[in-house]
């Protein structure tokens, strides 16, 4: 797209004082330092910052970012229009200024005007049921899928659900669509890259074809969740049933045309059942299937709602995924009311706010997402701004190679927020390995993803153990444990989680809040007599007593 009229300059001065501030703030600014940050190529970049070619808009706003940089002034500065992004609480409007004024001014309520900012007009929709809603749509999909919706849930002392599941069964008189209807769906959705792919290969692309993910790597719903283009992602596995294999891609890729735009800003999900798998099989009223799976607690953003104050009001963040201590995160922001912020490759601040928008490729976008989250915190604690949020950062972050490595640390080591950290049991590594193995044809070999596992922990717990002795960090900032093993070894081909980890997730989080009631809420009555609606407020009385707790080993 050409530019017009002065919308070069307006470019080349904003994207050179990004540079600018890029390398103000310590990091690397040239072209191919960039692009690497980016996912982008370096000549690529440099025809963007010398406005020889006009950007994307994407790489405006990520280059914004990486700069440390407001992404709506720079856009702003240019002359276009912020992309749409959605964020927790996004859907609900604005109270007028005035109104916000004259019911603060009335003192009816303490904090009144930070309670209403926060108030959404909806909670937020898991993936399965966004993908349901789209599919039964009165469109052309309408009557070609039966949809059935479910939870699978885990936990012994403290069940609950681990993960939410949609599966689309073809209905009997449903055919297939074939490449040409595929290509033109994928035009009307606005995605004709996909819908080449799909013409060009019959609707089954190749391993290196834009199709959607293969089945996913981690099999709660951890996948990317933004994929969009339509190829099927498994060519050699037979299909049982009365389906054969390119039927069945077909039907896949229909139903990932028609629910992309639902699914663009709903968290991590993963599409599963695919032919060669076998995790969910059990959980399907046909295989393989099309299964669209969820963890809604951990794989999904939530807004603050009446928020818990605390007299020392820092955020928290939790270095953890869903075999350590990802759902105790999300189980300890629902009791205490605040924002859960899981860091993805879509993380991105938006007018003051953490949203979801379009992922960069996983690999960068991951590390984007985490450098972006940690500086929002970091510039809010700054501005005396309390951010009630709990932020979520799995330990692959830390695993990175290569100039930004030391960089991702130390925006932990240094970060304002309280840290908590649980070192895993070995057993539920060895359980999340094996469960990856069910669930994708491909990818990391499990041993490779163990040993970068165990090197980001390692990774971790030194710059922990760093920021303890630095003067400058309080002695009561973080909060180490470790998950106990577990008294018998997980089955890996069960889609519930093994008992104990969900009921040690339960026990985590209960075990946070009594430290935060030591050393954040003195003088106040206990944060766990006032807990917010939530599943631990449910289990209070059990929890309270549950010697397990107190067991919790401390690093």
């Amino acid at each position: 797209m050409a530019f017009r009229g002065d919308e070069r300059e307006r470019v080349r001065s904003a994207l050179a004082a990004c540079r600018t501030a890029l390398a103000a703030s310590g990091g690397r600014a040239s072209d191919s330092a960039i692009g690497k940050a980016l996912g982008y190529h370096h000549e690529t970049v440099r025809k963007w910052i010398g406005a020889e070619r006009r950007p994307e808009p994407l790489f405006v706003r990520s280059l914004a970012e990486l700069a440390g940089l407001d992404p709506a002034r720079v856009l702003a500065d240019i002359g276009w229009l912020p992309p749409r992004e959605e964020g927790p609480g996004s859907g609900a409007e604005p109270f007028p200024p005035a109104v916000l004024t004259a019911l603060t001014a009335l003192g009816a309520l303490d904090g009144l005007e930070d309670r209403l900012r926060t108030l959404p007009s909806a909670p937020p929709r898991p993936a399965p049921v966004r993908a349901a809603e789209a599919v039964l749509a009165q469109g052309p999909s309408a009557g070609r899928f039966r949809v059935a919706l479910t939870h699978v849930r885990s936990g012994e002392v403290y069940p609950a659900s681990s993960s939410l599941l949609a599966e689309f069964e073809p209905a009997a008189d449903a055919r297939p669509l074939s490449a040409p209807e595929l290509a033109a769906r994928a035009l009307a959705a606005g995605l004709p890259d996909a819908g080449t792919e799909a013409a060009r290969t019959g609707g089954n692309g190749g391993p290196d074809a834009p199709g959607p993910p293969k089945p996913a790597r981690t099999a709660n719903g951890t996948a990317n969740g933004t994929a969009t283009a339509v190829g099927p992602t498994a060519t050699a596995a037979p299909v049982s049933g009365s389906l054969s294999a390119e039927e069945h891609a077909r039907f896949g890729a229909e139903l990932r045309l028609v629910t992309a735009g639902a699914l663009r800003a709903a968290g991590e999900w993963s599409w599963q059942g695919e032919p060669g798998t076998s995790l969910w099989r059990g959980t399907a009223r046909r295989w393989p299937a099309h299964l669209l799976v969820q963890n809604d607690r951990t794989g999904l953003a939530r807004p603050a709602v009446s928020p818990r104050p605390l007299p020392s009001p820092r955020p928290m963040v939790v270095v953890g995924a869903v075999w350590s201590v990802a759902y105790a995160a999300a189980l300890l922001a629902e009791a205490l009311g605040w924002e859960h912020v899981p860091v993805s490759s879509a993380s991105a601040v938006d007018r003051g706010r953490v949203v979801h928008s379009d992922p960069l490729d996983r690999r960068t976008g991951r590390l984007r997402g985490w450098a972006v989250v940690a500086r929002h915190l970091a510039d809010r604690h700054r501005a005396h701004d309390p951010w009630p949020a709990v932020v979520v950062v799995k330990p692959y972050v830390f695993d990175a190679e290569g100039p930004y490595a030391d960089g991702l640390l130390s925006l932990l080591r240094d970060t304002p927020a309280r840290i908590v950290y649980a070192r895993p049991a070995r057993a539920y590594v060895d359980w999340w390995e094996a469960r990856r193995d069910l669930t994708a044809l491909g990818g990391t070999p499990g041993p490779r993803w163990a040993a970068g596992t165990w090197q980001a922990l390692e990774r971790v717990e030194d710059v922990l153990r760093e920021r303890r002795r630095h003067a400058g960090v309080p002695a009561d900032s973080d909060l180490l444990l470790e998950l106990p093993e577990p008294d018998e070894p997980p089955r890996a081909r069960r889609a519930a989680w093994p008992g104990q980890l969900m009921d040690d997730q339960f026990r985590i989080c209960w075990r946070v809040l009594e430290w935060l009631d030591q050393v954040a809420n003195r003088g106040r009555a206990s944060l766990l007599r006032d807990l917010r609606p939530s599943p631990v407020a449910d289990n209070a009385g059990l929890l309270r007593f549950d010697q397990r707790v107190r067991e919790l080993p401390a690093r």
